[in-house]
């Protein structure tokens, strides 16, 4: 049974590691500029590592059959099940005019439409090359036969169902999920990691997914076109890529180097393996530090005041793991999940991934295709505070009704 001590005190370990990061930006040796070495040993080195860790590290109690892959396929297409329940759900929510409403610079927008003064609240990179081309043309496009207020209100939307739609699935979830699962659902005796280890190959699938939705619906999101969106960087990103090498490591273990005796290596794959274990908890940390510094360059003021971070932030920690919660319920009953899925690993992975607070990666998203990146860290900042509050109440109510 999950309480509300498991979750709390998980979550806190996990969050504490923004001091460092907090410390860092106030201390002033290190700034947002140094940030982007940081986000890149993130996205090419963390998350892959992450990925790879779910099946090649996996204990051997975990089964490698059929009836395992069958579940894989079934976490996938729940997973996509997801992600375009929650697109329509934030799609439904933050309409371009409320988001419009919402957000804290109304009075300047409508003061840009009319072309009294520039918008300053818009923050761009500092080298416009790193705009993505084709997100660059499609605006310039929009922007040059639109009202500036409506295409304005539009971005602003976007950033919303973005938060909304889009969890800290990889460097927040996955640790999460296996913390969890580990504590409260010891394994059989002498295999205490096997439940912990299937939940987490889980949730890697999820996050996937996750990184395939955000190239896609995420791009979307972001710059309010399919025009932007290129179908090949769903497939070639960096976690998904890694996932094709890594899923054959797991079904068959002769294949893999990183933890399996019998294969080339002997031994030694041991040993390759802790490359993998010390690569994988790198990323949780050095995610967490690149939060810290963000949260120190934010005004305390401007982040408790904004409404829509908080309206935002109610859809992402409340509205989402509750849509979540009705859809697992509904498959449950119906009799899709209980038979392939019997100790409700999948339905754990889908409402605790939904209640994760928003995802890091719109930081990025919105420099690159030219979003509202102030609105990005708000929402991104206040979801992170409050999940503390809510993931303890909100998951053990949700996740008890199947366990």
């Amino acid at each position: 049974m999950i309480s509300f001590g498991h979750v709390f005190f998980i979550l806190l370990a996990l969050i504490l590691l923004l001091i460092p990061g907090i410390a860092l930006k106030k201390l002033k040796l290190l700034n947002k500029a140094g940030l982007a070495g940081f986000v890149v040993v993130l996205m090419y080195v963390g998350q892959p590592f992450l990925t790879i860790q779910g099946f090649v590290l996996a204990s051997d109690a975990v089964p490698r059959n059929g009836q395992m892959a069958i579940n894989l396929l079934i976490m996938f297409g729940l997973s996509v099940l997801a992600h375009l329940l929650l697109f329509g759900v934030a799609k439904a929510i933050f309409l371009p005019k409320f988001s419009g409403f919402l957000n804290r610079n109304k009075q300047k927008l409508a003061k840009a439409a009319s072309g009294e003064v520039n918008d300053d609240t818009e923050t761009t990179p500092a080298d416009d090359s790193e705009i993505d081309p084709v997100a660059r043309r499609v605006l310039e496009e929009e922007a040059s036969g639109g009202d500036p207020l409506i295409l304005k209100n539009k971005k602003t939307a976007g950033v919303y169902q973005f938060i909304t739609v889009f969890s800290n699935t990889g460097f927040l979830g996955i640790p999460f999920i296996h913390m969890l699962v580990r504590a409260a659902f010891p394994g059989p005796y002498g295999t205490p990691y096997l439940y912990a280890d299937i939940a987490r190959i889980y949730a890697v699938v999820f996050v996937v997914v996750f990184n395939m939705a955000s190239w896609t619906l995420g791009v979307v999101m972001v710059t309010g076109s399919w025009k932007a969106v290129r179908i090949k960087r769903a497939f070639l990103n960096p976690a998904v890529f890694v996932a094709v090498f890594a899923v054959p490591m797991f079904f068959f273990p002769q294949i893999n180097i990183f933890n399996h005796p019998s294969n080339a290596f002997g031994a030694y794959s041991v040993h390759l393996g802790q490359i993998v274990r010390f690569f994988a908890l790198m990323a949780t940390g050095v995610s967490m530090i690149v939060v810290g510094v963000r949260m120190a360059d934010v005004p305390l003021k401007q982040m408790i005041t904004s409404a829509g971070a908080y309206v935002s932030s109610f859809a992402k920690l409340i509205i989402a793991p509750l849509v979540m919660f009705l859809a697992c319920f509904v498959l449950y009953h119906i009799g899709l999940l209980d038979v392939r899925d019997p100790n409700n690993l999948m339905i754990l992975v889908m409402i605790a991934m939904a209640a994760m607070p928003a995802a890091a990666s719109m930081l990025a998203f919105t420099e690159r295709f030219k979003g509202d990146s102030d609105l990005a860290i708000e929402g991104f900042l206040v979801s992170t505070v409050l999940s503390l509050i809510t993931m303890p109440i909100l998951l053990p109510l949700l996740l008890n009704v199947f366990f």
